[in-house]
């Protein structure tokens, strides 16, 4: 819709100046007369529900009320004198005019209005966000001055939970998003998930996340040395500095899943309220997209109350005990909960090509066929980035940083009923999942 609202501003500003061009004169009264029934009709529209108001909106809708505003000002003054006609004053006008609306409709452009995955379960979701400070851990990425204390690590999490209070108790999902992720990149599957009869926690890793914002408005942006870290990493073959600077980003992505895991359990116990007295202690899963799902499989085998594991096109680094030789030297103990590995196309053929070219062990596979109980899932002409939201809620960015052709809305779906029947599996029915190895 963004792009439609800048084709009919431009179709009006070049009807405008054509008209300009031919009489040699402005029509100032009439271009007042058109800035305010511009204004209106947007109005109308996002009244009418044609544009849905949000962000999307605000910068045109602030340009186009100035506008008419000052249209108004001056039809009521009647002020109408106006400089000696020049072409290149009007040819002028009409170029920052394009440019004015094109960058007041630049968020709507790159994220454009898009029909949401609406969850199908029987709980209607309920939604809250929670602040919380590690008093055991230093924020290392903070920047001190000199003579002030350091600060502890603080983490943003966000939870989709049943919204009626009928006094049961429902399975509790943490999630881990990606690096330079956020805490809703993912926010169909948590309501899915909710509407079904889950609460879920997302958590938002500060400075690993693109952006957190806290419960006080705090805003924090990511950590540069982090995206940097991460893209010499993805380019680098050297084995030894794979393993110690991944091995870094999984310590504190597990140390912040094992806080808020504890924090929320405590609170739970405490019975402090909506969501965590509907909290089932005694069922916990873990799930994640990229480097999430990998912190996430880690801690699938470092705490004894997780009872399932999601790894969402993660490579699962973690399973890396050292490395000998040039090669990563892999965990022989066998996975100790149910793991189910969801694969984008070019990850899981990148990955089989590797074990038949080389005889490499690659880490999902090796703690897939070690697991007591595993399942692999892989998405046809599917990206990294199809498995997030993303592609519905920006098809431009998504375009960037890696989407493959499969439907982006049937990839979300699909992929969200693949996540539920699993879960669901483990934690409701004690039945094998029926999904399909591919789709």
């Amino acid at each position: 819709m963004g792009n439609i609202v800048l084709v009919l501003l431009i179709a009006v500003e070049v009807f405008l100046m054509i008209w300009d061009l031919m009489q040699n004169e402005r029509h100032v009264k009439e271009r007042r007369i058109v800035r305010i029934g511009e204004f209106v009709l947007l109005t109308v529209l996002l009244l009418t529900g044609v544009l849905e108001w949000g962000f999307r909106y605000y910068a045109i809708a602030l340009v186009l009320l100035v506008q008419a505003l000052v249209a108004v000002i001056g039809l009521i003054k009647k002020q109408s004198k106006e400089k000696a006609f020049h072409i290149g004053n009007v040819i002028g006008n009409f170029i920052g005019k394009v440019f004015l609306y094109y960058m007041a409709l630049l968020l709507a452009i790159i994220c454009p209005q898009f029909r949401p995955v609406t969850p199908d379960g029987e709980w209607a979701v309920a939604y809250s966000k929670y602040t919380w400070t590690d008093e055991e851990r230093i924020e290392t990425f903070a920047v001190v001055k000199e003579g002030e204390a350091a600060p502890h690590r603080k983490l943003t999490v966000e939870f989709w939970y049943p919204e009626e209070d009928t006094g049961e108790t429902y399975p509790l999902l943490v999630f881990s998003h990606g690096a330079f992720g956020f805490s809703g990149s993912n926010q169909s599957t948590f309501e899915q998930l909710a509407s079904h009869g889950y609460v879920v926690a997302s958590i938002g890793h500060t400075y690993h996340a693109f952006f957190t914002l806290d419960t006080e408005g705090v805003f924090t942006p990511v950590n540069m040395d982090f995206i940097n870290s991460v893209y010499t990493i993805n380019a680098s073959e050297d084995e030894e500095m794979i393993y110690q600077t991944t091995q870094e980003w999984l310590k504190l992505r597990v140390d912040d899943e094992d806080f808020v895991l504890d924090t929320i359990l405590q609170l739970a116990a405490a019975d402090s309220g909506t969501p965590f007295i509907q909290v089932d202690s005694t069922k916990i899963g873990l799930f994640g997209h990229s480097l999430g799902g990998t912190a996430g499989a880690v801690l699938g085998r470092t705490r004894e109350d997780i009872g399932a594991v999601i790894d969402l096109d993660g490579s699962m680094l973690g399973e890396a005990v050292g490395v000998e030789n040039g090669f990563p030297i892999l965990n022989e103990e066998p996975y100790p909960v149910p793991l189910l590995n969801i694969y984008a196309e070019d990850h899981y053929e990148a990955a089989k090509e590797l074990v038949e070219s080389t005889g490499e062990k690659y880490y999902n596979f090796y703690a897939a066929d070690g697991a007591i109980e595993a399942y692999s899932v892989v998405f046809r002409k599917a990206g990294h980035l199809n498995f997030t939201d993303l592609p519905l809620f920006s098809p431009f960015l998504a375009r960037q940083l890696g989407v493959g052709k499969i439907d982006a809305r049937y990839g979300v779906e699909k992929m969200n009923e693949v996540v539920l029947e699993f879960f669901d599996s483990i934690f409701k029915n004690g039945t094998r999942p029926a999904f399909a190895e591919e789709y």
